[in-house]
């Protein structure tokens, strides 16, 4: 390498503050005793040591930024929605990770107060939240009381990473951590689309009881948004006549049917595969469906009545 040389500009203690040739401002150590205006020669691993150390040091603050900051950037890709007034929506991120917190309402923001739930795995959070539902006295050992969940995706292409089943079995397993005694809950847990968590957040209410509206809508039952908001759902199912377990898992009563499945004309009742039409014989013909001796001689006298005009 070309030895390179500069005009000493300053110089404080060991560093030297020098202008090449070509006009670049250069910053070197140099511990020998040199004078403004001198010119000196500059080492090459001098001129570049500065350069990896900045290097060096700018790429460890942006990684110590990015993993400082890395919880904040984390996106949702499922929401799940649990209700038992709180009513409250935790975005989880691909590892099954809570990355948001949403209380939905004032007994949710109440329960949620100083609970540290981001990062923690979707089951530890459903049991943290649930440990102190039980505290605050949100959820009763000896009372019945029904929580209702619900998943969607974020986005449009996004995909379920959680089942029904499977948040079922966290609630039930979360519960049995969290109460000493045998806590009479019924879980009722859902999935949902894209469209009905744009139509919850347009509402406020959860995925949970949009989907609630809906499904009481097809009964012939309606309840408002308001309702929804302000009472539980122990409530909502007595005053309404309806079964909430009943309408998400399609345990109601099937309808009848308006008008019976007409059937096409000229098809009548098919012939077993085993019969070949070209050798069909009497005998080969179901029961009902011969014709006896005595039948054919009542069809013979019949024509032969008719000819004559006995009719």
């Amino acid at each position: 390498m070309k030895e390179q040389k500069g005009l000493v500009l300053k110089k404080e203690d060991d560093t030297c503050f020098v202008l090449t040739p070509g006009g670049e401002f250069k910053q070197i150590s140099l511990s020998k005793k040199v004078q403004a205006g001198e010119e000196i020669s500059i080492p090459p691993k001098a001129a570049h040591l500065k350069r990896i150390l900045f290097l060096a040091a700018s790429l460890g603050l942006i990684l110590f930024v990015w993993l400082a900051y890395q919880p904040l950037w984390a996106q949702a890709v499922n929401y799940v929605s649990l209700d038992f007034n709180p009513s409250l929506e935790l975005g989880l991120d691909g590892k099954k990770k809570i990355v948001t917190v949403v209380p939905l309402n004032q007994p949710a923001e109440e329960l949620l107060q100083n609970l540290n739930l981001k990062r923690q795995p979707f089951e530890k959070g459903v049991e943290i939240i649930l440990v102190r539902a039980l505290e605050k006295g949100y959820l009763k050992d000896d009372y019945p009381q029904i929580i209702l969940a619900a998943v969607s995706p974020a986005k449009k292409e996004a995909v379920l990473i959680v089942t029904n089943q499977e948040v079922t079995q966290i609630i039930n397993q979360a519960l049995n951590q969290a109460s000493k005694t045998k806590i009479k809950v019924k879980v009722i847990a859902t999935t949902t689309t894209f469209a009905i968590n744009q139509e919850a957040k347009k509402t406020g209410l959860s995925l949970g009881k949009c989907l609630l509206i809906k499904m009481a809508q097809k009964e012939g039952k309606t309840i408002s948004v308001k309702e929804l908001k302000e009472k539980n759902l122990n409530e909502i199912e007595a005053q309404n006549n309806i079964n909430a377990e009943e309408l998400f898992l399609g345990q109601g009563k099937t309808k009848e049917p308006k008008e019976k499945i007409k059937e096409k004309p000229g098809k009548g009742p098919k012939l077993p595969k085993s019969i070949k039409s070209k050798n069909l014989k009497a005998r080969d013909l179901p029961k009902q469906n011969r014709i006896h001796s005595n039948s054919k001689q009542k069809v013979r006298l019949n024509r032969e009545s008719l000819n004559k005009g006995d009719f």
